[in-house]
């Protein structure tokens, strides 16, 4: 039953250096001022140096879809 108990203790620290870590780099990549994660909106995408860009296929989709229906 010890052994359970530490071997739980142990999954529990390491748990909480990986969220720490993670949280780190994610504070991190928003001070560069670079995507941190998720899906980015619609007409959108990140180019290789993890800034955003306007997707010009979607975005000439979006244009034509409001000017059909006047938005």
């Amino acid at each position: 039953m010890l052994f359970l108990q530490m071997l739980g203790s142990f999954a529990e620290f390491e748990r909480a250096i990986i969220n720490e870590r993670t949280r780190n780099g994610r504070i991190a990549r928003l001070n560069e001022n670079k995507f941190v994660g998720g899906k980015p909106a619609l007409g959108y995408k990140v180019n290789k140096y993890g800034k955003f860009e306007i997707d010009s296929i979607v975005s000439k989709y979006m244009w034509n879809k409001a000017n059909k229906y006047n938005l």
